[in-house]
């Protein structure tokens, strides 16, 4: 897993704009300062995606991400507000970041101390289980929706 599969993810987003909502991309000196407020490194295909879309949603799965530097006066899908507050409220590691929630009460976490390993391998494979979820029935690649292609329980 790599950023081959987050590339492919980008552009199936791109490809269904009936599906998807998306900020945009954002520039590097924004990522950057988020980064630093954060005090942690984006993962390769985190920094990827966030360069390139920004944050939002894609069927029924929201995707946090960077919106801008004004993290306090933000709210969800920012992932360095979600981070931050879990931080202060539920004791999240600094090294953590939170890139997603189920819509049920749990959170998909990145280990930003870790290289391309197994969290973001992970957390690829949540991303990449909630695209093929939503991907429309006929897609190259996919499978119809209820079809177990959901995200896996963990």
């Amino acid at each position: 897993m790599g950023t081959a599969e987050v590339l492919e993810g980008l552009d199936l987003v791109e490809r269904s704009p009936d599906r998807s909502y998306f900020l945009g991309a954002r520039d590097d000196e924004i990522v950057s300062a988020v980064e630093q407020e954060l005090g942690l490194q984006f993962p390769p295909s985190y920094r990827m995606f966030v360069r390139r879309l920004g944050a939002g949603s894609f069927g029924s799965s929201e995707f946090y991400g960077v919106i801008d530097r004004d993290i306090a006066e933000s709210g969800i899908p920012d992932a360095a507000w979600v981070t931050l507050r879990m931080r202060s409220e539920g004791g999240l590691a600094p090294t953590f970041l939170v890139v997603g929630s189920d819509g049920m009460g749990a959170y998909y976490v990145l280990d930003a101390a870790k290289d391309i390993g197994a969290s973001e391998t992970d957390a690829i494979d949540k991303v990449k289980a909630a695209l093929e979820a939503v991907r429309p029935q006929g897609a190259p690649g996919g499978m119809p929706p209820g079809a177990g292609g959901g995200p896996p329980n963990r």
